[in-house]
């Protein structure tokens, strides 16, 4: 028994090679982008986590007034509920001849840095007292790149006098709260050496303190005990994560949800495909049945086809998801290179593939792949076929609406200025309704083509598998009124993110934080 299952095994996949190189190729590509999604997903959510723990972020922040710097480090050094701490001096800085609202500038007291290091996207820290630190909002807006001059002015802190200097920019990047911040609304930061505090000690206009919470202890232990030290809770950076992680777990389950969407429509498809490959003709299952083979060992024999294409091309899905790693996280957090590069989440790429692996066999053993041809039905494939179109506009418009979204909340700023300037709730409206239109214009000039390229070849391979000779021709009337429906249907999901943009509240988007 086990010989024959052997035998048949070999002859089919010695029969069409051809086709089984096609199916590996499409199940590496097709779940290769269900896997990659899927650990992109994941690797999204997971991506302020990473931030925090790559920066060291802060659980707790306060503020003080004290003139002697080192005996509040040695304050907070005895209590024993603060695992480690960033000490901050602030400065009135601005910039000469690019006014920037609402700017920062101190220097770090604390040496080594340990908690709430910046993240640095370009050059270095600044370690001398002419050179300075500044995040991607405040090089914007002064026009400063890595190693320019830039001239600031200084101010006491009572405002009485001023003092020039120029300072020199070694360092670019972002502090783990301006990650997932809208974009609009981060403030410009300058930050300077702690040789700097050495030489302008005077000019000292506030301090801060952050803190990390140890281990052992809770973050009612360090309140208590840095209240009872005379310092005050100014910030509780741990409310700030939980809003980080609010703001990415939309674009995660955007994600998610695609990467299921996706599998799906594979396995579908795939598993169409494979029942084809399998299948035999009434007068094949005569000979074989003739010849001893019963329905058991014909079923091992198409399982063991499957399971033979299904595995080469698995392997090949999780090489197209590693190499498909370095295009997540997305989202803001994609701009810091230390969460960028290739990635092998072995939880999500080993759960992914032995899903695939079991859903294509079932599919398959499901719908009886050893009958004979004539109980496979055309009708059925065409509604299987239509089952994975559907999922995949499905996927299209949660993709669309995802994006406008995010459009709509990270330039929530951005429309109240507009708003403040005149612009009316259907002008604002418009704006996101003319974006939408932007992306289905775009997406239908590669779609259209390719549409009709890839529809050619499956009706062709389907009408010839059944024995149809028919030359296939492009319905014109029904693609205008196709492209005429996806530009409707994107414009209606469209207007869920421009209702929400032209209720934009002017007050509470402008004022600072």
């Amino acid at each position: 028994m086990r010989d024959t299952i052997l035998l048949l095994w070999r002859v089919r996949l010695r029969r069409s090679p051809a086709r089984i190189v096609a199916l590996v190729l499409l199940i590496a590509l097709g779940g290769g982008v269900f896997l990659a999604v899927a650990a992109g997903a994941r690797r999204t959510a997971a991506a302020y986590d990473e931030v925090a723990d790559a920066t060291d972020a802060a659980e707790l922040g306060s503020s003080y007034v004290r003139d002697d710097l080192e005996t509040l480090s040695a304050l907070v050094e005895t209590m024993p509920a603060v695992d480690a701490f960033t000490q901050v001096v602030g400065f009135q800085v601005s910039v000469a001849d690019a006014p920037l609202g609402g700017m920062t500038s101190f220097a770090y007291y604390t040496d080594p840095l340990v908690v709430d290091r910046p993240i640095v996207l370009e050059g270095r820290l600044p370690r001398a007292a002419d050179e300075a630190f500044v995040n991607e909002a405040g090089a914007t807006g002064a026009g400063a790149s890595v190693g320019e001059e830039i001239e600031i002015v200084i101010a006491t802190p009572d405002f009485t006098e001023f003092t020039p200097e120029t300072v020199t920019v070694v360092g670019i990047g972002a502090f783990a709260d301006e990650v997932y911040e809208d974009e609009t609304g981060a403030k410009p930061t300058l930050v300077l050496a702690d040789e700097f505090v050495a030489t302008h000690r005077d000019l000292i206009a506030w301090g801060a303190l952050v803190v990390a919470v140890a281990p052992d202890a809770g973050g009612a232990d360090v309140v208590a005990q840095m209240l009872d030290a005379g310092l005050t809770i100014d910030n509780d950076r741990r409310a700030d994560r939980d809003r980080a992680r609010a703001a990415i777990r939309p674009l995660a389950l955007t994600l998610a949800v695609l990467a299921l969407l996706a599998g799906l429509a594979m396995i579908i498809v795939v598993g169409l495909a494979l029942r084809r490959l399998v299948r035999r003709t009434p007068a094949e299952a005569r000979s074989l049945a003739a010849a001893g083979c019963s329905r058991r060992m014909l079923l091992a024999a198409d399982m063991g086809v499957v399971l033979t294409v299904a595995v080469a091309g698995i392997v090949g899905a999780l090489g197209v998801a590693v190499l498909a790693s370095p295009l997540f996280p997305q989202g803001r957090a994609r701009r810091i290179p230390a969460l960028r590069g290739f990635d092998i989440d072995v939880t999500v790429l080993g759960f992914g593939a032995l899903a695939l692996l079991l859903a294509l066999t079932a599919l398959v053993a499901a719908t009886s792949a050893a009958q004979p041809a004539e109980l496979i039905q055309a009708r059925d494939a065409i509604d299987v076929l239509v089952l994975a179109i559907i999922a995949l506009q499905i996927g299209v418009m949660a993709t669309v609406a995802h994006n406008l979204l995010s459009f709509v909340r990270e330039r929530r700023r951005a429309f109240a200025v507009l708003k403040a300037m005149g612009f009316t709730r259907r002008q604002i409206r418009t704006t996101v309704l003319c974006q939408s239109g932007l992306v289905i214009a775009v997406a239908l000039v590669f779609a259209v083509p390719l549409g009709i390229v890839a529809g050619r070849w499956l009706y062709s391979a389907f009408a010839g598998d059944i024995g149809v000779i028919v030359e296939p021709t492009v319905p014109f009337p029904a693609l205008v009124v196709t492209v005429i429906a996806a530009v409707v249907l994107v414009q209606l999901v469209a207007l869920v993110p421009a209702g929400r943009a032209r209720r934009t509240n002017v007050t509470p988007a402008l004022m600072p934080e």
